[in-house]
C-alpha cells in the first residue's frame, strides 16, 4: 500500500491580514514535501484550484470581463 497526501499550495494570510508572497508559499510548500519525505510518505500531489470568484486574469487566453 502507497500513502500519500496533497496540498493546494496556497498563500497565508499573515497577522495583519495582508496576503504573503507567491515565493513564501512555494517555500513552505517545499518544506512540507520535504517533511512528508522524511517520514516516509510515498507520494505528494499538488493541485490547483481556482475559485469561480476570481477573475482570469493570471490565465492565457483569457476573455474580456464584461463592463458593468
Amino acid at each position: 500500500m502507497e500513502i500519500g497526501v496533497y496540498s493546494f499550495g496556497n498563500v497565508r494570510r499573515r497577522d495583519d491580514g495582508s496576503l504573503g508572497s507567491t515565493a513564501e508559499a512555494i517555500s513552505d510548500l517545499l518544506q512540507v514535501i520535504s517533511f512528508a519525505d522524511d517520514v516516509g510518505l510515498d507520494y505528494f500531489g499538488v493541485a490547483n484550484t481556482t475559485p469561480r470568484r476570481c477573475r482570469c486574469r493570471h490565465r492565457a487566453p483569457c476573455s474580456p470581463q464584461p463592463a458593468r
